[in-house]
């Protein structure tokens, strides 16, 4: 499942584009499975389809300025 985190922020760095993926785990799960293997900041916000919108940024750089951004779905829990 990290494979496929880093993956997707790969391609976002490399791409500059928005890119969606699957997370097997809750968005606890997801947060620290982020802040693991990425040394800067990352911030997050729920949107109304239910993906979590994540973003990685350099806590020095201006504001809004990501370098890396991913849309993830996670399961739907019922």
């Amino acid at each position: 499942m990290t494979t496929e985190l880093k993956r997707a922020i790969d391609r976002s760095q490399n791409h500059n584009e928005i890119v969606s993926v699957d997370y097997d785990g809750s968005r606890e799960d997801l947060m620290v499975a982020l802040d693991g293997f990425y040394d800067g900041e990352i911030d997050d916000a729920q949107e109304n389809d239910g993906t979590i919108d994540v973003w990685g940024y350099d806590a020095d750089a201006p504001e809004g300025e990501m370098e890396w951004r991913i849309k993830v779905r996670l399961p739907v829990v019922s």
